[in-house]
């Protein structure tokens, strides 16, 4: 049988246990967590917490209950008249959510076109499908409504194995998954599939109806339990049904911490633990750390996947999480919840790896959209989300390197992978870049005047679309130059100014066009403070950095800036170049005509 995964934290006259017929092992501890100061919540009084552990040798299949681990805040008392803790468009931006463009910024990140499946047991009948006459009294709207969030395209609840019953516990975690799942991904469709019971053998049935859901390409469980050794006979639940388009599938990876736990273990699975994220009141990201509750370990039975190789160090098994999101309640968000609340204080403050599941899933939604829009598939978690994911430069997380978990054994996050946070969390318009990377990039102006600013920020090219402030804040869009091999840029119309921005590296990949459409382009170019070799010749309609080399045509105008250092640059051609100097550069015309504008 599996042990129990869920901690429920309340006000002491609240706390109930769910009773199993097992022998069980309880701890009983009083507590009450820091709080951290950017997220604005209330005081409220000790609570008490229980572990469940059941003890059997030999799991029978089909007999183990799987249960929610859904967190109440432990500061914040259930059943508030507003919401407590950090509101969606705060969590969106944080992670820079906010910030995901496709397209060249003209498409938004926001899950349109994609569905998120979310497999849950018992029934929330507050949760209504959006086709339903009463929809609008529903808990999601509510809950839309409050934060100016749009209802989703569609929702609706499925019961393939007949109807459920409600659920006190599991009502609380239907209204957090839908509920995140969507303040994530706005424009995601969302299919709620609900179990009959929360048993292994009804949970698995409702995962496997819900892969097979036409337009799914994401589906998220936030339940589990411990592991067992017929587990690997079940991870091809978890895969994409031959003759569907991708999808990953995404568990919470418990909130007790070690040992890890099932689904999350399964190498099909991404499991996701949880961290206490901290922010301002403008939901600037400020620091993080591993959540004390977040799940985590080294599978006893699952073999190590291929794509974890390069973490692995020693181990020869799956190891749990994958990556994290925001967990600990007092960190946490709000939820609507009028089942257990009612309708004149229906907000509680929740946490747990059950909010890190859902908004993952809004990710992949997002991610999955800019794919789609690029001509490419939307992601097979087994051989595409995972491999990628593992694969991807560094600066595509936030790496969590503080914080314990207190499972068995305690385990302390690391740089780098770790058993509590695993890759990270994410910095969502630099992941999205890597997602959707084809390895050709292509900037498009919108009209004529169009301005197009593109500067090197690591291993992406920002690129500032008709910004008022290029260059500086947030860009239009980001796009991965690691591994890239051609970079194109049109402008939109006639009189457009370009600016390839190389002060803090070279914008250029293998191979460079650019082509204003509608002629008398101004080429503005700037370079490092170092050293720089450049050729700019006109003749050829060539401008060389370094050994990159950027063919144009249409261009009227060209500028470089120096930026300071020793460079050495070589002019040529019929189109006049101004040649802004600040440093000592060595200067070489083989013809036309050169403005030296000292600065």
């Amino acid at each position: 049988m599996m042990r129990t995964r869920g901690k429920l934290r309340r006000r002491i006259e609240s706390v109930h246990v769910t009773s199993e017929p097992l022998e069980r092992r309880f701890v009983l501890s009083a507590y009450a967590l820091a709080v951290h100061p950017p997220v604005q919540i209330h005081p409220a009084p000790v609570h008490v917490e229980f572990h469940g552990h059941p003890i059997l040798s030999t799991p029978r299949a089909g007999d183990e209950l799987m249960n929610p681990p859904i967190v109440y805040s432990t500061i914040t008392p259930d059943g508030t008249t507003g919401p407590t803790g950090i509101t969606p468009a705060q969590m969106r931006h944080a992670y820079t959510i906010d910030q995901v463009t496709f397209q060249s910024g003209t498409i938004i990140g926001n899950g349109s076109g994609q569905t998120i499946a979310i497999v849950d047991a018992f029934d929330d009948p507050k949760m209504l499908s959006t086709s339903d006459p009463n929809f609008v009294s529903s808990d999601l709207h509510q809950f839309d409504a409050h934060f100016g969030i749009p209802d989703p395209p569609s929702f609706q609840k499925l019961e393939p194995g007949g109807a459920p019953a409600a659920n006190a516990g599991w009502i609380g975690e239907i209204a957090l998954d839908v509920e995140w799942a969507h303040a994530i991904a706005p424009a995601a469709s969302i299919d709620l599939v609900e179990a009959l019971t929360n048993s292994n053998a009804n949970l698995n049935s409702a995962t496997n109806y819900a892969r097979g859901l036409t337009g799914v390409s994401v589906v998220s469980m936030s339940f589990g339990g411990g592991e067992f050794s017929g587990e690997t006979t079940t991870d091809s639940t978890y895969t994409t049904p031959s003759g569907h388009t991708g999808i990953t599938f995404i568990a919470s990876a418990g909130d007790s911490g070690a040992p890890a736990e099932y689904p999350a273990s399964s190498p099909n699975v991404l499991g996701v633990g949880g961290t206490t994220l901290s922010i301002d009141s403008s939901g600037n990201y400020l620091s993080e750390s591993a959540w004390s509750g977040s799940g985590g370990g080294v599978s006893a039975y699952e073999p190590l996947p291929s794509y974890q190789t390069s973490v692995a160090g020693t181990n020869t098994k799956r190891m749990t999480p994958d990556v994290a999101f925001d967990a600990n309640p007092n960190s946490g968000v709000p939820i609507y919840d009028s089942y257990n609340n009612g309708t004149a204080a229906p907000w509680s403050q929740i946490g747990g790896t059950s909010l890190s599941s859902p908004c993952w899933a809004g990710l992949i939604a997002i991610f999955n959209q800019g794919r789609v829009a690029a001509g490419l598939g939307t992601l097979d978690g087994r051989s595409q989300t995972l491999p990628m994911l593992y694969a991807m430069p560094s600066d595509a997380f936030h790496d969590v390197t503080t914080g314990t978990s207190t499972g068995r054994p305690r385990i302390s996050a690391t740089a780098g992978y770790d058993l509590v946070t695993g890759l990270g969390t994410p910095i969502a318009n630099r992941m999205a870049a890597n997602f959707v990377s084809t390895g050709n990039i292509v900037v498009n102006g919108t009209s004529s005047n169009d301005s197009i600013y593109l500067q090197r920020q690591g291993n992406y090219l920002a690129e500032w679309i008709n910004s008022a402030t290029p260059g500086v804040g947030t860009p239009s869009q980001l796009d991965l130059l690691f591994g890239a091999t051609s970079l194109t840029i049109h402008g939109g119309g006639a009189n457009d100014s370009i600016t390839l921005d190389q002060s803090n590296g070279n914008v250029l990949v293998a191979s460079n066009q650019l082509d204003d459409i509608g002629g008398s382009a101004a080429l503005m170019m700037i370079g490092t403070t170092g050293s720089d070799t450049v050729s700019i010749d006109s003749s050829t309609s060539a401008y060389t950095f370094a050994s990159s080399q950027l063919s144009f045509a249409n261009v009227s105008s060209l500028v470089f800036n120096d930026n300071g250092g020793s460079d050495v640059i070589t002019c040529n051609g019929p189109i006049p170049v101004t040649l802004q100097i600040a440093g000592s550069d060595t200067i070489n015309v083989n013809g036309g005509i050169v403005t030296l504008d000292f600065v």
